[in-house]
């Protein structure tokens, strides 16, 4: 992303190299997790007639911004709404989160 930034010019073989050490150092890190899951956390379909509203926000510390993603789904699971909103003078991640948590309710 910096490298975006910055308009820098990258070798492919650059690239390369860092997503396989990425690779590796997960693969690295995944072998000293416990084998056994206590199970996975999936996403449920609310009862009846009732909508789920599920929210986060992104938070850029540099720029003091954050970007603010909701999501509302129905009993079948079906996306009825959605918004993202980004705001600028956001002190820190935990405003960030309160901040989506005020924009989903």
């Amino acid at each position: 992303n910096w490298q975006v930034r910055e308009n820098t010019i990258v070798q492919i073989q650059e690239i390369i190299h860092r997503v396989w050490s990425y690779l590796l150092e997960f693969d690295a890190v995944h072998a000293k997790l416990p084998r056994r899951l206590i199970g996975p956390k999936r996403w449920r379909p609310p009862e009846g007639s009732c909508l789920k509203v599920n929210f986060d926000a992104a938070f850029h510390a540099p720029m003091l911004m954050t970007c603010v993603g909701i999501v509302i789904k129905d009993n079948l699971g079906s996306v009825v709404g959605y918004t993202s909103i980004v705001t600028t003078q956001i002190p820190s991640a935990f405003a960030a989160e309160a901040l989506a948590c005020y924009h989903a309710i």
